[in-house]
Order: structure tokens, then C-alpha cells, then sequence
């Protein structure tokens, strides 16, 4: 992960402004956006940013 990665999957995490909470395990970085949901081609650039989905529901993480 690079700071350049992180910054575009915040920014489409955090697209209603909502917010969210952000917890870090070891090498684990977990974030829980607020926003209601994500077009599929929002997950598609989520994912090709380096994040996937947590086992708890709306929840995404990725490794540092």
C-alpha cells in the first residue's frame, strides 16, 4: 500500500462525507466507510486500489 493508493480509495470511501472509522491490527488496515453503498465499478477500482471486503459486514481492509 502507498500513500497514493490510500488517498483514492479515501476519497471514494468517503464519497457522501459521511465518514467512517479506521482500526489497524499488526499489518492490517480496516476501514468502515459510512457511505450507504458503491456501484459496482466503485468496488472494481476499490479493489484494483488494493482493499477488499472484511469478514464483518461494509467493512473493507487492505495490508500495509
Amino acid at each position: 500500500m502507498n500513500i497514493d493508493k490510500l488517498q483514492k480509495a479515501l476519497a471514494i470511501f468517503n464519497k457522501d462525507g459521511k465518514s467512517g472509522e479506521i482500526y489497524g491490527y499488526h499489518d492490517v488496515v480496516e476501514i468502515y466507510p459510512m457511505t450507504d453503498s458503491f456501484t459496482k465499478e466503485e468496488v472494481a477500482q476499490i479493489e484494483s486500489l488494493g482493499f477488499m471486503p472484511t469478514d464483518c459486514e461494509d467493512g473493507w481492509q487492505c495490508f500495509t
